[in-house]
């Protein structure tokens, strides 16, 4: 009986192709608005850094620039 039960749980827990390519799109969308937000933090402070500061930090933000 609990057997039944929990194959009924698995089998009305999953979704249908579209809906499962709609959660893949908006779990893809989302990453990517991160990973964007994240360069450009990431040129922005080596621009900074670049202008701001001498010898090897200098360097360091010029190649995070780049």
């Amino acid at each position: 009986m609990a057997f039944a039960l929990f194959l009924f749980t698995e089998l009305t827990a999953q979704l249908n192709a579209g809906e499962f390519y709609t959660k893949h799109l908006q779990t893809q969308n989302t990453g990517m608005y991160i990973l964007g937000s994240w360069a450009v933090a990431n040129i922005a402070t080596g621009a900074y850094g670049w202008s701001r500061f001498e010898g090897d930090t200098k360097y360091f933000h010029q190649m995070n620039l780049f």
